[in-house]
C-alpha cells in the first residue's frame, strides 16, 4: 500500500473508528504522520534523483512504523479502505493500475492494453472539455465524474467473474465513512 495513502486516511476520525483504534494508536500514528511532515520537510533541497531515493526510503520507514501500531486485520482493512479512496477518487483505472491490484487480479497484457486505450480517451475528452473552458465549474465536474462512472464501467465488464469477485474481496466490506479530501496532508487532524 502507499504509505502516504495510508498515513493520510489514517487523519480521518471515521477512518480511526472503522479500523477500532485505541487512543494509544492514534497518538502513534500521529506521531508518525508528524515525522513524516518532518521528513518531507527535509527534501526540499535535493536533486529529483535524491527525492525519489529518500522519499522510498522514508517510505518503508514510515511503513515499517505503523505496521508496529497496527495489529494485522487493521493493516488489511487500511489496504481495503486505501483501494477504495483509490477507486472513489481516481476511478477504477487507477485502482488497477496499482501494482498490487494487477498482481492479484492477474491482469493480462490484452487487459492492460485495453484499460491504456480507455485511459487515454477520457484523458483526451477531458483535456478537450478544460480547452473548451467558459462553462460552469460545477456543469464540468460533473460530466467529468459521469465520464468516470461510464470508464469505470467499461473497465468492470472487460475483467473475468474471477477478476471482480478478487478486487470485491480486495476492497473488502464498503466504508461508511467520510474520507479525507484528495491531497490532504497528513496529520491535519479528523474530519
Amino acid at each position: 500500500m502507499g504509505m502516504g495513502g495510508g498515513l493520510m486516511l489514517l487523519s480521518s476520525k471515521d477512518v480511526q473508528t472503522d479500523l477500532k483504534l485505541s487512543e494509544e494508536q492514534v497518538a502513534k500514528v500521529k506521531g508518525i504522520q508528524e515525522k513524516q511532515q518532518s521528513m518531507m520537510r527535509e527534501l526540499r533541497d535535493l536533486s529529483r534523483e535524491e527525492i525519489r531515493e529518500k522519499m522510498q526510503e522514508n517510505q518503508r520507514t514510515m511503513q515499517d512504523e505503523l505496521n508496529k501500531v497496527l495489529n494485522e486485520d487493521q493493516q488489511k482493512r487500511l489496504k481495503q479502505l486505501n483501494y477504495q479512496y483509490t477507486q472513489r477518487n481516481m476511478g477504477m483505472g487507477a485502482l488497477i493500475r496499482n501494482r498490487d491490484v494487477a498482481s492479484a487480479l492477474e491482469v493480462t497484457d490484452e487487459q492492460n492494453d485495453a484499460l491504456r486505450a480507455i485511459q487515454e480517451d477520457m484523458q483526451k475528452m477531458m483535456q478537450e472539455m478544460r480547452e473548451g473552458g467558459g462553462g460552469d465549474f460545477q456543469e464540468m465536474r460533473s460530466k467529468m465524474q459521469e465520464m468516470r462512472k461510464a470508464n469505470d464501467a467499461k473497465i468492470e465488464k472487460m475483467l473475468s467473474d474471477s477478476q471482480r469477485s478478487k478486487l470485491k474481496e480486495l476492497l473488502g466490506e464498503p466504508f461508511k465513512g467520510e474520507f479525507p479530501a484528495p491531497g490532504r496532508r497528513p496529520g491535519g487532524g479528523g474530519n
